[in-house]
């Protein structure tokens, strides 16, 4: 768990353009849950993935394809957290359909902060590399999950770790 401002600061401080993946979480915890990249990652990891090298989400040069393999990105590890953390907690955790934009952190992450600004000044962080085997530098892309509970919802998920 970090505050806010610690958020911004992984994600390379709250100006920083990214390509986000926002998903909305429901079930027993409610929340939301966005997963940030560097465009640089972002489009180095979707024209690898699509092999199209003019995928460039810094901008705007996105095929249908690359956003969809982006959206699939997000929706794919999401669903991975999610359900391990439901597995942990036994609480049931579903996510909704990933939306993607490309803009500042502090403009894509200020959705989720609304709500939960109010109660908290923490979030929840998931630090993700995704490693390509057999590929000379390593082929390492790296972001971060970040895991805004609603209100009543950090009491749920303490009470289901043993947390006080």
């Amino acid at each position: 768990m970090v505050s806010f401002d610690d958020m911004m600061d992984l994600a390379g401080g709250a100006e920083n353009v990214v390509a986000g993946i926002y998903l909305r979480i429901d079930g027993d915890v409610t929340g939301s849950m966005f997963f940030v990249l560097p465009v640089e990652q972002a489009n180095h990891f979707i024209q690898s993935l699509v092999q199209d090298s003019s995928v460039d989400f810094q901008t705007g040069e996105v095929s249908e394809l690359g956003a969809s393999a982006m959206q699939e990105l997000g929706n794919i590890l999401s669903g991975s957290y999610l359900s391990a953390l439901s597995d942990f907690t036994s609480l049931r955790i579903y996510p909704s359909v990933p939306a993607l934009s490309v803009d500042m952190v502090g403009a894509i992450v200020s959705f989720g902060l609304v709500e939960v600004s109010h109660i908290s000044d923490y979030v929840i962080v998931i630090d993700t590399a995704i490693t390509e085997e057999n590929t000379p530098n390593g082929g390492s892309v790296k972001g971060h999950f970040f895991l805004l509970p609603d209100p009543d919802s950090f009491e749920a998920i303490f009470t289901a770790l043993g947390v006080q």
